[in-house]
């Protein structure tokens, strides 16, 4: 989904997407934030599991590391460009 494209009502001078695009916008935003949180909750299970002494010797090293990952994406509010939506 493509929010700056013409389809999509955007306009530089303020946005009017349609109900039906911020629904699917928003849900696809959801999904997103649960599958950051899935991986996230599974760094916190494996770095207590490697605390507790519970894995194998690979596990307890990289449990160890600073784990990192890129999140794209996390600045795209709809309210930037659709100024009538509420906050």
């Amino acid at each position: 989904m493509f929010l700056f494209s013409s389809e999509n009502r955007y306009d530089p001078d303020g946005a009017h997407y349609d109900t039906a695009l911020i629904a699917r916008y928003r849900a696809a935003q959801r999904d997103h934030v649960e599958r950051i949180d899935t991986i996230a909750r599974e760094m916190v299970r494996a770095r207590k599991a490697a605390k507790a002494g519970a894995v194998d010797d690979v596990t307890a090293q990289t449990a160890g590391w600073q784990n990192m990952f890129k999140v794209p994406r996390t600045g795209t509010d709809l309210r930037n460009w659709h100024l009538t939506l509420d906050p």
